[in-house]
């Protein structure tokens, strides 16, 4: 389907914009598509005159557009369930994502936890290891840059939602 040409009603009206957005004027078109001269585009846009099954489908080629969506406005049933396809596809990423974030979240509360623990038995003077602290810092650290990975993919999981509900 040609997202870019919206919900145009006819097939001549489809074929127009379709090529006006290749960028196409209807003598290049009709050179591309092996046609002589654009008097047969200008009759297919106005309506006068219906393409063959062969032509129809060189057009779409040219185009670069969907063929069922040329001829009849809709999107056709095999984008339908690739767009399903990668919908579903989006959901798991984007549930894999929150639980991702879910878990390094508790994660970090738990350590910082055991760092305030020794840090409040380091206070109070009791023996407190430096490797464990150090460690627990390290492992905080990990978890913050492994966070701000994650929410650098975030967009890219918003944008592509976007994408496929437009």
């Amino acid at each position: 389907m040609n997202k870019n040409a919206g919900n145009v009603q006819d097939f001549s009206s489809r074929l127009k914009v379709s090529r006006q957005q290749a960028g196409l004027t209807q003598s290049e078109f009709a050179k591309k598509l092996g046609l002589k001269g654009n008097t047969p585009i200008y009759r297919f846009e106005l309506g006068t005159s219906s393409p063959s099954i062969d032509v129809l489908c060189r057009i779409a080629e040219v185009l670069k557009v969907d063929l069922h969506w040329l001829i009849t406005g809709l999107p056709s049933p095999a984008e339908k369930r690739f767009r399903e396809a990668q919908i579903e596809v989006i959901g798991r990423l984007a549930k894999y994502i929150g639980t991702a974030i879910g878990e390094l979240m508790l994660d970090f509360k738990r350590i910082s936890d055991e760092l305030n623990d020794l840090t409040a038995k380091k206070h109070k003077g009791e023996k407190v290891k430096e490797g464990d602290m150090k460690s627990l810092e390290e492992e905080k650290f990990r978890i913050i840059r492994a966070l701000a990975d994650l929410q650098k993919d975030q967009p890219w999981v918003t944008e592509a939602i976007e994408k496929l509900s437009k």
